[in-house]
């Protein structure tokens, strides 16, 4: 039923997407909403297989990567994504008619959702930590505790600069 209804939870999931002006030129400027969109069904098929091993979690580890890359914020992330499970739950819905098979269909696809996006958020998360650590690394390098005058200090003061050997 997801997979037949594919096309109809792409559109809405682009369709929010392009209604956004700031993720509309995230996309065209790294990709096309066209193959994202190929790129989005294939994931849903992948969704709903039923085989979740290291190859699959490398997979979403990589799109977390991309996106981290191409400067996707967290925000932008979690807001398509809870549209897609959205759109999702509204199939979900419309063809099953048994509450008790909704009800767990529909924990189906929250479980799955949020592993996915704790998957993305740990990404996020060290890459945070690798950013900040090279930042303090960094510091460490220039001597940021030494009594070595800031590059503006001698600009401003307008005497030759002199280069020592240490």
């Amino acid at each position: 039923m997801i997979k037949s209804n594919a096309p109809r939870i792409v559109d809405a999931f682009y369709g929010v997407i392009e209604q956004n002006q700031e993720l509309l030129e995230i996309v065209e400027k790294n990709s096309s909403i066209e193959k994202l969109k190929r790129t989005l069904a294939d994931f849903i098929s992948e969704m709903f297989a039923g085989k979740i091993d290291e190859q699959f979690v490398e997979k979403r580890r990589k799109i977390a990567e991309i996106h981290l890359k191409i400067g996707l914020e967290p925000k932008w992330y979690l807001l398509a994504f809870g549209q897609l499970q959205d759109s999702l739950l509204e199939v979900l819905s419309e063809n099953l008619l048994l509450p008790e098979d909704f009800t767990r269909a529909a924990k189906a696809v929250a479980k799955f959702i949020n592993f996915e996006q704790q998957l993305v958020l740990e990404a996020y998360s060290e890459q945070e930590k690798s950013s900040r650590r090279q930042s303090e690394a960094i510091k460490k390098r220039c001597g940021s505790k030494s009594n070595r005058q800031p590059l503006h200090s001698w600009i401003l003061s307008g005497r030759p600069m002199r280069l020592s050997r240490k």
